[in-house]
């Protein structure tokens, strides 16, 4: 067995003229300028037909805008009383807080243990019965 050499897993795809290594730089980019060029002229296409369709979009007016106005003005002029704000209770301090946040962390990691031992007894309950 012979060792491999750099470059042997590109020979086979050399000589069936698949990759050119030694293409000039700028036929490269020649190639590629010309998708870029296509994708160019295809996004100012687009804006010029998007633009052309807002130009031809007619307002129309809305016919019962006034009678909408009316109501809701009178809605709004319904309201006896303003809707309090919800009192927020903020801890004495942050230790508070943070012992807030891990006993209702807690209290959630204890709900999930539970939903997931009555799904699992549900589960091995219908395995068992054979359903």
């Amino acid at each position: 067995m012979r060792p491999l050499r750099a470059g042997w897993f590109l020979r086979p795809v050399l000589s069936r003229g698949l990759l050119d290594v030694r293409a000039p730089f700028d036929e490269i980019i020649g190639k590629l300028g010309a998708r870029v060029m296509d994708w160019k002229q295809e996004l100012d296409a687009l804006i010029e037909s998007t633009m052309a369709f807002a130009r031809d979009v007619q307002r129309q007016p809305i016919p019962d805008l006034p009678v909408a106005i009316r109501t809701a003005e009178q809605a709004l002029a319904d309201t006896s009383k303003p809707i309090p704000p919800t009192p927020t209770v903020r801890p004495a301090s942050e230790r508070d807080e943070i012992q807030q946040r891990v006993k209702n962390f807690k209290a959630h990691q204890q709900k999930m243990a539970r939903e997931r031992e009555d799904y699992y007894l549900q589960m091995k309950a219908r395995m068992l019965t054979g359903r």
